[in-house]
């Protein structure tokens, strides 16, 4: 299971930061023709896009944050992060 992480959020128009805890959940992120796009595999339903992997990570942060939010206020459970990321090589 991914670790929960903790950050330090800056509120800088209070001057002050605080330690939080967060959760590390997984992303997949697909390059199409014109773009990327993101989902979470442990948050269906949750996506994102964007023309930059830079822009569709920002994205999918704010997504998820944005999902979560969402499911607190519905009272669903927050899902803990359970998704597994690994590669495989084979041959071409």
């Amino acid at each position: 299971m991914p670790p929960k992480v903790s950050e330090i959020v800056q509120h800088p128009d209070a001057g002050w930061a605080e330690k939080v805890n967060a959760m590390r959940y997984a992303i997949v992120i697909d390059k199409t023709e014109n773009n990327y796009g993101a989902w979470v595999p442990d948050l269906p339903g949750c996506v994102a896009v964007g023309d930059t992997l830079a822009e569709v990570e920002q994205r999918m942060r704010s997504a998820i944050e944005m999902h979560l939010a969402g499911m607190r206020e519905d009272g669903d459970p927050i899902p803990q992060p359970s998704a597994i990321v690994n590669y495989v090589d084979v041959a071409a």
